[in-house]
């Protein structure tokens, strides 16, 4: 095996290098600090996941959205 082979490694064209974004200066991923958003395993019915998923993206903010009415609904308040 040659380990000075780099012939496989593509190119980096001018353009290329020219927008593309620092590492620091990206945009951060995930939930936002401070955010009271807790990170769940949750087993639901396959039914019920397909019909969720089939909407399309958000499939899991309309989980909580769902969860939150029942939960407002036995509660008889709003926390959002």
């Amino acid at each position: 095996m040659n380990t000075n082979d780099d012939s496989e490694i593509p190119h980096l064209s001018d353009d290329l290098i020219a927008n593309a974004i620092p590492f620091l200066e990206r945009k951060a991923r995930g939930r936002p600090r401070g955010s009271n958003k807790s990170m769940v395993s949750l087993r639901i019915d396959s039914d019920v996941y397909a019909w969720l998923k089939s909407s399309g993206p958000g499939y899991q903010s309309k989980i909580n959205i769902i969860l939150r009415q029942m939960y407002e609904l036995n509660h008889g308040n709003s926390v959002s």
